[in-house]
């Protein structure tokens, strides 16, 4: 046992180190100040706020581009603009969609609200996936359903890669 002991220890430790670096690659965290910032301005859980993301965008920095989901959270321009101005931001321009910054205040503030509606991770989630419904965008139940555990697995990954992270 004393032999088989100092080999096994570096082998998990070695698994160990091997998922978390995979699931990180796999579950890239950026703009993680931002995420953390505005969670925190917008009283919603951060780690929701990155697992939309991841779902939406992957991360990606989407430019503007009339008529499309813009931004690393996918919001549409009269959905922003709506949004910009309850939350009371003079002279806001679409094109600030591509603004990460922009882009993660906006979305993290609209969570705020469907919190605010209802303190249930699934109803912000659903809220969050319907959220350009009034503009004619709408998804099949069904879709709605798989987007919605998308999003919460991305959450659980996020909760367990970047313990303490945010």
């Amino acid at each position: 046992m004393k032999k088989v002991l100092p080999i096994i220890i570096p082998m998990i430790l070695i698994v160990i180190i091997g998922t978390v670096f995979l699931g990180r690659t796999i579950y890239p965290l950026k703009f993680k100040e931002d995420i953390k910032k505005y969670s925190k301005e917008y009283n919603i859980d951060p780690y929701l706020v990155a697992g939309i993301i991841k779902s939406t965008s992957g991360f990606r920095e989407l430019n503007y581009i009339k008529g499309e989901k813009s931004g690393v959270m996918e919001i549409r321009e009269e959905t922003a603009m709506d949004w910009a101005k309850k939350m009371g931001i003079e002279n806001f321009k679409p094109e600030q969609l591509k603004d990460v910054s922009t882009n993660i205040k906006l979305g993290t503030w609209y969570l705020g609200e469907l919190k605010k509606q209802n303190n249930n991770t699934d109803y912000i989630i659903r809220g969050w996936i319907e959220r350009h419904e009034k503009y004619g965008y709408k998804y099949e139940e069904n879709i709605k359903k798989r987007h919605i555990k998308t999003i919460k697995k991305a959450i659980r990954m996020y909760r367990l890669f970047y313990i303490g992270s945010l």
